[in-house]
C-alpha cells in the first residue's frame, strides 16, 4: 500500500512494533511471539490472512529455538507436565479443527474482538494472581480434566486466532 492516510500509517507502525515486541519476547522468554504479532497485525489485515502467516513464522522459529537450546531441556521434568498427556493432545487437535473452521467462516471483526477479549481476560487473571502474591493454582495441581479443557481452549485459540494461548 502506498500513500495511506495518517491513521493507516500509524496502524501499520503499531503492527510493526507489535511484531518486533513479539520477536523480542520469543528471543528473551521463548514464547508470546504469536500473541503479540497476531494482535498487532490484525489491526491492519484480516485474521484470515494474519493467522496462517504468523503460524508459519512461529512454526519456523520454534524448532530453531528448541534446537539451539536442546542441552537445556529437561526431558524428565517435561514428561511430568500435564500438557503432554493424551487427553490434552486429543482435545488440542479437536480445538484446532474447530478453531480453523471458525477462522474460515467468522467475520474479521469477530476474530479481532475475540483476540482482544482473550488477552484482556488473561492479563486480568495474571495481574490478579500477581497482586495476591503469586498464589495462583500452579499447573502441578491441575486435575486431569483441566488438561483437556486447557488443550481444547489452546487448540481453539490456535486454529481461530493463531495465538496458541493463553492458557
Amino acid at each position: 500500500r502506498h500513500g495511506g492516510t495518517s491513521a493507516e500509517v500509524e496502524l501499520e507502525l503499531v503492527a510493526t512494533l507489535g511484531v518486533g515486541i513479539g520477536g523480542m519476547s520469543l528471543g528473551f522468554a521463548g514464547f508470546a511471539f504469536a500473541l503479540f504479532a497476531t494482535g498487532a497485525l490484525a489491526l491492519v489485515h484480516p485474521p484470515q490472512l494474519v493467522v496462517p502467516v504468523v503460524t508459519l513464522l512461529a512454526g519456523t522459529l520454534h524448532p530453531w529455538l528448541l534446537y539451539e537450546h536442546r542441552e537445556l531441556l529437561r526431558w524428565k521434568i517435561m514428561r511430568a507436565v500435564p500438557v503432554f498427556t493424551p487427553g490434552f493432545l486429543l482435545s488440542l487437535c479437536i480445538g484446532i479443527a474447530v478453531g480453523s473452521l471458525l477462522l474460515s467462516v467468522a467475520a474479521p471483526w469477530g476474530g479481532r474482538l475475540a483476540l482482544g477479549f482473550v488477552v484482556l481476560v488473561f492479563v486480568t487473571y495474571s495481574l490478579r494472581t500477581d497482586l495476591r502474591g503469586g498464589r495462583g493454582r500452579p499447573w502441578r495441581a491441575a486435575v486431569p480434566a483441566t488438561g483437556g479443557l486447557v488443550g481444547l481452549t489452546s487448540g481453539l485459540l490456535q486454529g481461530w486466532l493463531g495465538t496458541g494461548g493463553p492458557p
